[in-house]
């Protein structure tokens, strides 16, 4: 099997010596809860990636398992006739076969090993043919334009010049972001070539059009014993344009979930992406929404920090761009991160009230936007972004070389980066804040006094809540934009669990 894993058992039978385990799934067989040595060993592992569950628990054992076991990870059988359905649901576990098990571990189980990774390749990376004659046009992060006669039959149109590392037995999943006119074919040929070798081809992959147009990722299995490196190649046929933007890798859990088992990807008509981890905790209020902020390694946001509070939270990320196009798109792609929450929230009969939004720096965006259109109690904020046309602005002169994003997500959003723009920019946002209901929620806001990004975000947001009777707590650090991250996210902390303990009656430290 490919990364490493924990998996707890607790029944009659060790299964480690009735079932073939593979290497680098460590067994844990059926601890003595009240055994020092066992504890000790529990505390050093701190978290199993799945459980088998073969016998009765009892509430003091559920309230060990909730801490330890990851959601997703829990194991019950079909056959088992004892009541574990608040365990259940807290850890999204599942019933399985008995007669099939050593299928299970072979086929299912293993996919739910420990790590993840995820990165993209831009359009800067992508190297086009010069044997071709192609019009280029490369518009940042959005992609490269490239237009031509591509020819009656498939030939390179071009390859990305950097290689993805894969291991034995490893999955990755490919996920191509592009445009096309309907007069030009695409094939992706992927190969897999030994380490050190620049022609020794392991494995070879050729993916055609339907395949690639599907919302299904293209797979990549290393079948060796040794590492290889994968090369991908695009072919074309045809004349028009095709726009290359992003070439995105992650390792597969091959249907087990998306970064983490039980992550969720909702792909619009034009393949973008959003995605997300929901774990429902204990199963009380409050959910915490927690939009991830800017990130080049592709992946969740604060699982660690919204599993220690132990109510339900819900993690969105947006891996569109250089690292996140700060949640804004499509009516599409807004009404799957609308559709999302709402689902969550009739899943656990929670209302608005029972709602905290929250997030950093690109995150805060999201947290906003999407708290006008739901209303949640709280909002946390750290470095708040609003004004997204005056962030990109801020690039030319007081920022330079700062945040190259800024500019790729005014001229994806607005068409270009005009001044009427960067306005219209602006007004979208307030826009959409103007429709939101504050009068029940409370805003608590860190911010930089010098921010280079919205060096006005809290005092526009002060002046567009003036008259609407919410609460607002804000606290100014000195500083740019990322001068004192470490500070502000300590502060974004520290009042969360004040929020957790003071309004949720949470046990939790402050």
């Amino acid at each position: 099997m490919f990364g490493k894993m924990n998996v707890l058992q607790l029944g009659k039978t060790n299964f480690e010596t009735k079932y073939q385990i593979p290497d680098g799934m460590h067994w844990f067989y059926e601890p003595d809860w009240e055994n020092e040595e066992t504890l000790a060993e529990l505390k050093a592992i701190r978290q199993f990636d799945a459980a088998i569950i073969d016998r009765p628990v009892t509430g003091s054992e559920v309230a060990k398992l909730m801490e330890v076991i990851r959601a997703y990870g829990l194991f019950i059988f079909e056959d088992a006739d004892y009541d574990m359905d608040y365990l259940m649901k807290s850890r999204k576990g599942e019933r399985i076969e008995r007669e099939n098990f050593q299928d299970f571990i072979d086929h299912r189980l293993i996919h739910f090993y420990t790590d993840t990774y995820g990165e993209r390749f831009p359009s800067s990376r992508f190297v086009v043919n010069q044997k071709k004659d192609l019009k280029i046009t490369y518009a940042g992060y959005e992609g490269a334009i490239i237009e031509g006669d591509f020819g009656d039959e498939f030939q390179q149109m071009g390859c990305w010049n950097h290689n993805v590392p894969i291991e034995p037995e490893m999955g990755i999943d490919l996920w191509l972001e592009y445009e096309k006119d309907d007069s030009v074919e695409l094939r992706m040929d992927v190969y897999s070539f030994r380490p050190g070798s620049v022609d020794g081809i392991q494995e070879e992959y050729h993916f055609y059009e339907d395949e690639i147009e599907s919302k299904e990722y293209l797979t990549i299995v290393n079948h060796k014993d040794v590492t290889g490196h994968i090369f991908v190649s695009l072919q074309a046929k045809g004349s028009g344009i095709v726009v290359i933007k992003n070439l995105h890798d992650r390792w597969s859990r091959f249907g087990e979930g998306i970064f983490l088992p039980g992550g969720e990807r909702r792909i619009t008509s034009d393949r973008e992406e959003v995605f997300f981890y929901f774990e429902p905790g204990d199963l009380r209020p409050p959910l915490n929404v927690y939009f991830s902020g800017y990130k080049t390694r592709e992946g969740f946001e604060g699982y660690g920090i919204m599993r220690a509070m132990k109510s339900p939270f819900l993690l969105i990320a947006d891996q569109r761009l250089e690292g996140g196009d700060c949640y804004v798109g499509t009516k599409e792609y807004e009404t799957m991160i609308q559709d999302k929450i709402l689902e969550v929230m009739d899943e656990l009969s929670f209302t608005s009230k029972d709602l905290i939004f929250a997030g950093l720096s690109m995150g805060t965006s999201g947290a906003m936007y999407y708290g006008a259109l739901i209303g949640p109690e709280y909002i946390i904020l750290g470095k708040p972004l609003a004004d997204l046309g005056t962030m990109a602005e801020n690039e030319r002169i007081n920022r330079p070389g700062g945040c190259p994003t800024s500019l790729d997500i005014l001229g994806k959003t607005m068409g270009d980066l005009s001044a009427e723009s960067v306005d219209g920019m602006n007004a979208r946002f307030w826009t959409n804040f103007g429709r939101g209901n504050w009068g029940h929620t409370t805003f608590v806001i860190s911010y930089m006094y010098e921010d280079d990004y919205d060096g006005n975000a809290y005092q526009t947001l002060l002046r567009n809540l003036g008259n609407s009777g919410t609460r607002i707590f804000g606290k100014g650090l000195h500083g740019r934009h990322n001068d004192d991250t470490q500070g502000i996210v300590s502060w974004f902390y520290k009042q969360y669990k004040i929020i957790l303990r003071d309004n949720y009656n949470r046990k939790i430290e402050v």
